[in-house]
């Protein structure tokens, strides 16, 4: 039998890896998640479900009011057969400015967490879990996260936080129901040109070795390997290429505080700063 990958954010790059590596495989049908394509309403056959072949399609803007209807809608019109959902997508915020302070900007309800991270990295995914949840077909569910996450740093409070509570949430989702799976892929720095977009001296500022950061299609093999074992109810594994000259302090808060400040600012922190 085939089975469904779902791709949220398929057009970023670790999510169009992602629906490449997938979609030459014959053992899967793949849908990919973005606001750039057509309404999946569009695809509906006449008994309103969807076509078993390979699609990019749009849900809706998740900050709009009806992207949980859609959900909805999208979730009962899929194929009925074993579903692999991705969340490839999230705000994975450095919440510092150059003189090393930490801000937590647009939290417009006073719970110290960035409202467009706690969106998209935790609200959404927490919401398509739930749904996808009531399915008899088995749903392995993927979140991407990060390395860096077990040292709860103070400079991605925002993402932390948020995916702290998916994290629970997904583990008493797997509690509750045979036919629910769900893994938290923690990953290493990854070879996009994205990453060098938003940490513009990485390269000329730190030691950081980029030999040794992870490319996307790795990310795809790992998942398509991991999704043909018996998987666990809830799974928090790490993949990243071992790097050998890695600094023993590398995240160690102030370390890394100041790290970052080379990777955004270009700059130095002084020690009163950190």
């Amino acid at each position: 039998m085939k089975r469904l990958v779902i791709i949220n954010g398929v057009m970023g790059v670790i999510g169009s890896q992602l629906f490449t590596f997938f979609a030459q495989s014959e053992d899967y049908i793949v849908y990919g998640i973005t606001r750039k394509a057509k309404n999946f309403q569009e695809f509906f056959d006449e008994k309103g479900i969807l076509p078993k072949a390979n699609l990019c399609f749009s849900v809706s803007d998740y900050h709009s009011n009806d992207y949980q209807k859609n959900i909805k809608m999208l979730l009962e019109s899929i194929p009925k057969i074993p579903v692999i959902f991705i969340h490839a997508m999230g705000e994975y915020l450095t919440e510092m400015d150059e003189a090393g302070n930490i801000i937590i900007e647009n939290d417009f309800d006073s719970d110290g967490i960035n409202d467009s991270v706690k969106k998209i990295t935790c609200e959404v995914p927490s919401f398509l879990a739930q749904e996808l949840k009531g399915r008899k077909e088995k749903t392995i569910f993927v979140q991407i996260g990060s390395l860096s996450d077990k040292y709860q740093l103070d400079v991605h409070k925002s993402w932390v936080t948020s995916i702290n509570i998916l994290k629970d949430n997904l583990k008493n989702i797997s509690r509750e129901k045979n036919n629910f799976h769900s893994l938290i892929l923690n990953v290493s720095s990854v070879l996009t040109p994205k990453e060098l977009i938003e940490r513009p001296f990485v390269s000329i500022k730190t030691n950081a070795d980029m030999k040794y950061w992870l490319p996307p299609t790795e990310i795809a093999k790992f998942i398509y390997g991991y999704a043909k074992k018996n998987v666990k109810k809830f799974d928090e594994l790490e993949l990243y290429k071992k790097w050998p000259r890695i600094s023993k302090n590398h995240f160690d808060p102030i370390f890394y505080k100041e790290r970052r400040a080379k990777e955004l600012f270009g700059t130095f922190l002084k020690k009163n700063q950190v």
